[in-house]
């Protein structure tokens, strides 16, 4: 490696410099080379050199770039000083850099997004309607039927578990209209549901009306399949022909009245 080799730095470009730099010519950024600018010129040269390492020197692509990039990649690439215009954050100096990408802060595998980032509700709330409507590409029933907590983990959300003790509690955040516990098909219905002749008659209804098909083809593992095993099993005696006879015989609002007479 040579340490003090001598370079007229004037006659080479930002590009140059910082190539001598990975090769290990010179130890260090010219003198003046981030002070001597203006702060909007240094992060204009800091994006550049980013890109051309991400894109010319290491060719990594988007999936890469979320696993690799992290302040310890800075600073093994020589770009720790560039960071911080940044604020010393990897992740939102990558950001910055490919604002055209839509990188994600939760989506980066080595660097952790602050805890202050997600004490903001809408922060919580755009981190999953991104996952669900832009990256899983799912509609509001797709949701209903396939959101479950490793899928949060996997694509770097796990954390929302501190702030939302069950799926029904993060589609209500993301989703401001009435939904049910039971549509949620991985989650579990809050404890005293049941107890509820409403909520047992919406539930099996609202079962009924999923599968569409024939009354006497919904059998105990229809039930299972859609979370509806205890409420069987509690309330009906896993008898599926008492509860879809009740359901269909059950008027809600005469329940609704009757439970207001008591």
């Amino acid at each position: 490696m040579v340490n003090n080799l001598k370079v007229d730095f004037n006659y080479l470009d930002d590009i140059d410099i910082y190539e001598l730099l990975l090769q290990g010519r010179i130890l260090n950024f010219p003198s003046g080379f981030w002070a001597n600018r203006s702060v909007a010129e240094a992060k204009h040269v800091a994006i550049k050199l980013l890109k051309y390492l991400i894109d010319e020197k290491l060719k990594l692509n988007k999936t890469d770039v979320k696993r690799e990039v992290s302040k310890m990649f800075l600073t093994k690439y020589k770009l720790h000083t560039a960071s911080k215009l940044f604020g010393r954050s990897a992740i939102r100096y990558v950001i910055c850099t490919y604002p055209d990408v839509h990188y994600q802060p939760w989506q980066f595998k080595l660097d952790k997004v602050p805890k202050s980032y997600w004490a903001n509700e809408e922060n919580r709330v755009d981190a999953l309607k991104y996952l669900f409507e832009i990256e899983m590409k799912w509609n509001i029933e797709d949701v209903k039927e396939k959101l479950c907590w490793s899928l949060l983990e996997k694509n770097g959300l796990g954390t929302l578990h501190n702030y939302y003790p069950s799926l029904f509690k993060i589609i209500k955040a993301v989703y401001q209209f009435e939904i049910q516990p039971w549509e949620i098909i991985n989650g579990e219905v809050p404890n005293g549901t049941w107890e509820s002749e409403i909520n047992r008659i919406r539930a099996v209804k609202w079962l009924i009306l999923k599968v569409n098909i024939p009354n006497e083809q919904i059998d105990r593992k229809i039930f299972a399949k859609y979370g509806l095993s205890m409420l069987l099993g509690k309330y009906y005696n896993d008898n599926t022909t008492r509860a879809i006879r009740e359901a269909n015989d059950g008027y809600i609002e005469d329940v609704v009245l009757r439970t207001m007479k008591n």
